[in-house]
């Protein structure tokens, strides 16, 4: 089981100590847990470099933690290790138990100048131009066929009185 000493979730007590009792810190508690609850061992090794895994383009390999897990020195790593895609690429990780709630913070735009008819702008002014004609054209076109066929209701009313007996 490789590690690295980050407080506070691992933490070695005695510089100069060996064995799993020398650490402390809430991955060592939750690899106990786990170890009692699915009855298995471990031994903690650190990390032969003192890296957590970074890639190196140049000689195109890793070092550290990622590195270890590669070679099959260790079969786990249980520390605080952000998770991204080129990681992904060469090892597995467990759900997080952690989420740093890291965001990324931009100077908004002003509001000095507000425009009122913000909500036009997805199209220019032409394309408005072009849905108005177009919603007007309709709007005519239904008052004229209303006016024009016999289901409308200016329609019913001449179709009445034309073909009513009691008109003479």
């Amino acid at each position: 089981m490789g590690v690295l000493m980050e407080t506070p979730f691992i933490i070695k007590d005695v510089a100069n100590c060996t064995g799993n009792h020398c650490y402390r810190g809430y991955c060592i508690d939750l690899l106990n847990k786990l170890a009692g609850d699915l009855d298995f061992t471990f031994q903690l090794v650190e990390s032969f470099d003192g890296k957590w895994g970074g890639y190196d383009n140049t000689t195109e390999s890793w070092n550290g933690l990622v590195r270890m897990l590669i070679d099959k020195q260790i079969d786990m790593a249980a520390v605080h290790l952000s998770v991204n895609s080129l990681r992904e690429r060469f090892i597995d990780f467990s759900v997080p138990f952690m989420d740093a709630g890291l965001l990324v913070v931009v100077r908004g735009e002003s509001h000095n100048n507000a425009n009122k008819f913000f909500f036009l702008s997805p199209f220019s002014k032409e394309v408005w131009y072009c849905i108005l004609f177009a919603c007007v054209l309709v709007t005519i076109t239904v008052c004229l066929m209303n006016k024009l066929s016999p289901f409308g209701k200016y329609g019913a009313k001449m179709h009445a009185l034309m073909t009513c007996p009691c008109v003479k």
